[in-house]
């Protein structure tokens, strides 16, 4: 798997200038062949980190490891590593980084605490990841840097208070991540040194999963036990605009494309027996399904391949 991998890479990463159709799309859409969505999926009775590409088609399971459950991948701006969680039985999850190759596997963190969603800066330099201990009913934001050192705490831990989903804001200068304390979780935004810290949303639902972009803060509402969908706030504040309203659909988690253009993002019908990994692009068209079969794709995040001293990233 990982030699059908790495030559899929040389390939597109070959194919600077060439763009794809996606199928379903609106006219006129296109998204560059390079790019690729890494998520995860269950995989031989547990979840590996899988790749694909905007238009559907399957690039391979990235990290198949029968033994752990790998989720929560995030791509290095460079796209020379995807950072994600592992969890080993009978253990915790820790913070891995490997090549999109599958191969070169690292592992950051090893505190003894459960370390999860890591999300890479724009300058490649930290990762922030949400830390928590079950047993005690908390969870944080960390920031580390790309190496696994210098070790900060963005916000402080206290019983019954969970903040989770980091999102880095383009100018790499402030996070948006999703706060529950006691009740339906808001968006917060959070300055990169840990101050600032502001409410964003608080209309009295459920609003988790926010990705930020150029065009603003991406992410998922539900209201009155409905399903969710995809809404988008500006950073500064004001009133979040609804993106979808599929009747019986829910949407939810969604992720920026790299130029801005798109949104990758999970969908679930009733009766479907899982939730799929769908592609709008632009943002503003309907989604199109990419990867699909009722097998539960999580966690999608969206890169652009390119190249590095004449090399794929």
């Amino acid at each position: 798997m990982v030699s059908s991998i790495r030559s899929f890479l040389l390939v597109v990463a070959a194919i600077t200038t060439s763009l794809t159709p996606l199928p379903g799309a609106a006219a006129g859409a296109v998204v560059p062949a390079e790019e690729v969505v890494a998520f995860h999926r269950p995989s031989a009775g547990s979840r590996d980190i899988f790749l694909v590409t905007p238009d559907g088609l399957p690039v391979g399971n990235l990290t198949a490891s029968p033994s752990t459950r790998d989720v929560d991948p995030s791509w290095a701006p460079s796209g020379h590593r995807i950072a994600f969680a592992r969890r080993r039985p009978g253990s915790v999850h820790e913070i891995h980084t490997i090549a999109p190759t599958g191969e070169s596997l690292r592992r950051l963190t090893a505190s003894g605490f459960d370390d999860r969603e890591p999300a890479w800066s724009p300058s490649g330099e930290r990762i922030a990841f949400v830390r928590s201990r079950p047993a005690r009913g908390w969870s944080r934001l960390m920031t580390m840097s790309s190496a696994g050192s210098t070790v900060a705490s963005l916000t402080s831990a206290r019983r019954g208070r969970f903040d989770a989903s980091p999102s880095w804001s383009p100018d790499g200068t402030a996070l948006v991540f999703a706060r529950s304390d006691g009740g339906f979780p808001s968006l917060w935004v959070v300055q990169a040194d840990g101050s600032g810290l502001r409410r964003l949303t608080s209309e009295g639902c459920s609003d988790a999963n926010p990705s930020w972009g150029a065009a603003g803060i991406v992410f998922d509402r539900t209201c009155g036990g409905g399903a969710a969908d995809l809404w988008i706030v500006d950073a500064a504040g004001g009133s979040p605009l609804n993106l979808t309203s599929t009747p019986g659909v829910a949407e939810l988690d969604p992720d920026w494309s790299p130029g801005g253009e798109g949104i990758a993002h999970l969908t679930q019908t009733p009766g479907s027996g899982g939730v799929d990994l769908a592609v709008r692009m632009p943002w503003t068209s309907p989604g199109t399904v990419v990867a699909a079969g009722g097998a539960s794709e999580v966690g999608p995040d969206w890169h652009r391949l390119g190249r590095v001293g004449g090399r794929p990233c």
